[in-house]
């Protein structure tokens, strides 16, 4: 059948069939239920979102964190540092990846090209405190690992953090294979990081 032929039968059925105030009240019918469903879909997007966070993501939130009137912002080096103990301590808590990017073996320690390039231009500055950040696609875990890696790591230099990461295996061991640019397997980093977290148990 031709849908222009369909359409205007329809159209027909309705002119003849239908009172104004019938139409009028099915088409406010047909806007409820349109404003359902799209408020079920973008519920459900923003679940999935929040099943899925990228180094971006990480990113903003601990430059959120950073007290711009106190002038203490965080730089592009410091930042690469800050997402990398946040993925290795993440894959040694839970076993799972916090983000799915890879991070490489730069000259200057751990590093995720696409977040790198992102703020590339603010060189050795420190990077503005983002305001588009939406803290709804961060669960309660998320924000808590978060929160503690910055507590500790946050206090220190771009410059003392680097040292850090070169003294530790994950980097070391992929920087003298590979060279620059090797990626860094997360196997690697998980096991590290869970000895960290032994030692760490074992002390206190």
């Amino acid at each position: 059948m031709n849908p222009l032929t369909t359409q205007l039968g329809i159209k027909f059925l309705s002119d003849s069939l239908l009172s104004p105030q019938t139409l009028c009240t099915m088409s406010k019918t047909v806007q409820q239920f349109k404003n359902t469903i799209l408020f079920v879909l973008s519920e459900q997007l923003l679940s999935e979102k929040e099943l899925m966070l990228n180094c971006y993501d990480i990113a903003k939130y601990f430059l959120s964190l950073a007290d711009e009137d106190a002038g203490d912002l965080i730089s592009n080096l410091k930042l690469q540092k800050l997402v990398y103990y946040a993925q290795g301590f993440h894959l040694a808590l839970y076993d799972t990846e916090l983000f799915p990017e890879e991070i490489e073996a730069w000259t200057h320690g751990p590093a995720i090209p696409e977040l790198y390039f992102i703020y590339q231009d603010y060189g050795s500055n420190g990077i503005p405190v983002p305001t588009d950040v939406d803290f709804r696609i961060y669960d309660s875990q998320s924000r808590e690992l978060l929160d503690e890696v910055y507590q500790v790591h946050g206090q220190f230099s771009a410059w003392k953090l680097r040292n850090m990461t070169h003294d530790e295996p994950p980097w070391k061991s992929v920087y003298a294979n590979s060279g620059a640019g090797g990626v860094i397997p997360k196997s690697i980093m998980r096991s590290f990081f869970k000895t960290q977290l032994i030692e760490s148990l074992a002390v206190a």
